[in-house]
């Protein structure tokens, strides 16, 4: 009788993962799914396109990008600056938890914290997360992402 109330235990256990497991690739879709009538842009092209005459780095402001990306778990070609985290980047409702999201904001305070900046500027969109993050990286010593 035990073994049967073990293995009744384990196999809900098992169902729940995997119902968390598709639940959490289901957001993932969801979310990237507002971006399908966007053209996936290659990293050159992003670059052309957004930043060419902002005297920013190249280099610097893809790797900025990637990490974005990957944090929100959004190809980085699908992302624009204009993007908004509230809106075009927001959690999928009910899954505001485990969103990558906190990430940038982590990144974010360290990187005031190492440059001693009292308070952080309102970050409302990609461009004006890279335009705070590529200055501050350039500057401060260390690998953030």
């Amino acid at each position: 009788m035990l073994n049967l109330k073990v293995f009744i235990f384990a196999l809900l256990f098992i169902f729940a993962l995997i119902g968390l497991w598709l639940g959490m690739k289901w957001a993932r879709m969801r979310r990237v799914f507002r971006f399908q009538s966007r053209d996936n842009l290659a990293d050159a092209d992003w670059f052309n396109c957004f930043y060419a005459n902002s005297g920013l780095s190249e280099k610097e402001v893809m790797k900025t990008l990637h990490f974005v990306s990957d944090a929100l778990e959004i190809p980085s070609g699908l992302l624009r600056p204009s993007d908004r985290f509230k809106i075009e980047l927001a959690p999928i409702v009910g899954w505001e938890y485990d969103d990558g999201m906190v990430e940038l904001f982590w990144l974010l305070k360290d990187l005031a914290t190492k440059k001693n900046i009292g308070s952080l500027p309102e970050i409302n969109t990609i461009d004006e997360f890279i335009r705070f993050v590529v200055p501050l990286k350039t500057d401060c010593p260390g690998n953030f992402f």
